[in-house]
């Protein structure tokens, strides 16, 4: 117990520093670039991240000169820009464009209203120049994406060929169900070299040459893999797709329910007569039971009725689906007639001849 709680905490260690590692990692460097125009000193402009309403950059409305290239570290997310201008007549040919991996993902010629602000008081908090009237324009948004990056989704169902809807399923114990994976190009590069491993069910793949363009998806389903596994214990397990570098992880549940379960009982006609006992007498849904009647002396078995017919005094009971009810039946048992023989039946008559010979006498 003790080793189990020293790793269960190194695990938990380990959780809390992945976690810091990939908050780092997450950081996309993203280039900004700046054409002055015929008045570079004059405009300026504001990066917010929507998220979290934090500056990421703010260049002051007639601060002077501003850097023609600028590298920022940025989460992904999405940004808005806001523009100003200082002596109100616009950016006069100034242009900013902002690019991820290469890729231009925003570009503006400034603000369509002039957005005139007074020099060096533009800068402040976000999402917008404090001073509303001092004609800050919202100039747009976009998008920084990770070159590198890929998410995950695991399904699981009872349908063989397709896709389920759910991460989470209940079935009952040797239940066949079906794995599907999901992943998708999140980020600004194509991925080509794929590798899939399940806790559980160890490697689905490994190598896969397979081009995932961003904003592409791919499942194991459509790529002609059928996925499946027995289940006999609430199971879950969690599944790696990797990618040039890129990766993301998902889980499935599968709970096993309780097995449904019926009674059997039986009763008799005539307490006196006899006795039924049904094994088992607690069922799983279409199990059988077998019910055995016996007769008291003086008493005879005639037959079942309820949920076993027939005359034989043993009963099996199939594909139990509900709750079952048996009737054993039970008679007195009839007496035999005796039945003479010969030395008998010349016994009878010599004594009916003794007991009519004085009427004989008498009437002559």
């Amino acid at each position: 117990m003790y080793h189990q709680r020293i790793r269960n905490l190194l695990f938990l260690a380990w959780l809390v520093l992945a976690s810091f590692s990939g908050a780092a990692q997450a950081q996309v460097s993203v280039t900004v670039t700046w054409n002055g125009g015929s008045f570079p000193s004059e405009p300026g402009w504001e990066i917010v991240n929507t998220a979290t309403n934090e500056v990421v950059m703010c260049r002051q409305a007639g601060a002077g000169p501003h850097p023609v290239l600028t590298v920022l570290d940025l989460a992904p997310g999405q940004y808005e820009v806001t523009g100003w201008d200082s002596f109100g007549d616009g950016w006069n040919s100034g242009s900013l464009s902002i690019s991820v991996g290469g890729s231009t993902v925003f570009t503006t010629s400034g603000p369509p209203n002039a957005g005139y602000a007074p020099a060096n008081n533009n800068c402040a908090t976000a999402p917008n120049d404090p001073d509303s009237s001092a004609g800050a324009a919202s100039l747009g948004t976009f998008t920084v994406t990770p070159p590198l990056a890929l998410s995950l989704t695991k399904t699981v169902g009872t349908a063989e060929g397709v896709c389920a809807a759910t991460d989470s399923i209940t079935v009952a114990a040797g239940t066949t169900v079906y794995y599907c994976y999901t992943a998708t190009n999140t980020g600004s590069t194509t991925l080509t070299t794929h590798d899939l491993v399940d806790d559980q069910l160890g490697t689905i793949f490994s190598g896969l040459n397979y081009s995932l363009t961003p904003g592409s998806v791919i499942d194991t389903v459509s790529a002609g893999l059928s996925i499946p596994a027995v289940i006999n214990v609430t199971t879950m397990n969690t599944a790696t797709w990797s990618a040039d570098g890129a990766s993301d992880s998902a889980s499935a549940t599968v709970t096993v329910s309780a097995p449904t379960t019926y009674t059997v009982s039986g009763g008799v006609n005539e307490p006196a007569g006899g006795a039924v006992e049904c094994l088992p007498a607690v069922v799983a849904s279409g199990g059988s039971s077998t019910c055995t009647a016996t007769a008291n002396p003086g008493y005879v078995f005639t037959g079942w009725s309820g949920d076993c017919s027939g005359t034989n005094p043993v009963c099996i009971v199939n594909g139990i689906a509900g709750d079952v009810s048996v009737v054993a039946n039970f008679a007195i048992e009839p007496r035999p007639v005796p039945v003479l023989g010969m030395g008998g039946l010349m016994l009878l008559s010599g004594l009916i001849g003794l007991a009519l010979y004085p009427l004989r006498r008498r009437f002559g």
